[in-house]
């Protein structure tokens, strides 16, 4: 099927990679260029969530007039609702810098208001080779990726909190590896935990989805991961300006 992703960042990048091996496909920067493909049967959105996302993705559907929309793009719930008919919801799973090889270690979910759109994407996605799921509704997939991403920063937040603590770092890690393997041995698959650094949080993605979800929804854990990551950045910035002085004297 005749496709365009919006959005050459990472994310659009890699799903170009991954769908132009079965599709022809084509990708465009959020902003106007030269060539403009016709005839789009299927538009990818892969710019990030922002105050006018949902406008501008009118706009894109309004000028190509696509068959199927898909939005892999992590937004709040209810957004995808927003943006008209014959759209779904795919959100991306994977770390960088290996997109395209590591989103299709995940099962894609799919979401959306139509039982045609949904078995549309999922066979789009299939015939990609990469295993795709119908979910009952957009807002499901929206919520799904939010909550697994503030729950890698409430871990994220534990390991700033064991360090604030005064545990022995390199003793607590050597405790919890011991932990995993117990647990693996046992066969309670269940009870494995990650194994966080007490690092800030990189990136955008973390934050980004605490700020989403605490808009629209009041929790203790929000502020505590928000609260937990200032302390350690604060910590960072202290030991290097520490640093900087000791070298200046």
């Amino acid at each position: 099927m005749k496709s365009l992703i919006i959005g050459s960042g990472q994310i659009g990048k890699a799903l170009f990679e991954i769908f132009s091996r079965t599709h022809e496909c084509y990708i465009r920067d959020v902003e106007p260029e030269a060539y403009d493909p016709k005839d789009i049967e299927v538009v990818h959105i892969a710019y990030p969530d922002g105050p006018t996302f949902v406008e501008d993705t009118l706009d894109y559907i309004y000028h190509y007039k696509p068959r199927l929309t898909i939005i892999h793009s992590t937004v709040a719930v209810g957004t995808t609702e927003q943006c008209g008919e014959h759209v779904v919801h795919s959100p991306e799973r994977g770390r960088y810098p290996n997109l395209a090889k590591e989103m299709m270690l995940y099962d894609k979910f799919v979401g959306g208001e139509s039982g045609e759109d949904i078995a549309m994407a999922v066979k789009y996605l299939r015939d990609c080779g990469w295993p795709a799921w119908p979910v009952p509704s957009s807002r499901d997939t929206e919520l799904l990726k939010l909550l697994s991403n503030v729950h890698m920063g409430l871990e994220i937040a534990w390991r700033q909190t064991v360090e604030r603590i005064g545990c022995n770092a390199a003793l607590y890690k050597v405790w919890e590896e011991s932990y995993r393997s117990g647990y693996m041995k046992a066969g309670q698959y269940n009870l494995i935990r990650p194994i966080m650094s007490p690092n800030p949080i990189g990136g955008h993605c973390i934050l980004n989805c605490v700020e989403i979800l605490s808009q629209k929804f009041s929790s203790k854990i929000f502020d505590f991961i928000k609260e937990s990551n200032g302390l350690a950045k604060g910590k960072i910035e202290e030991t290097s300006s520490s640093d900087l002085s000791s070298s200046n004297r």
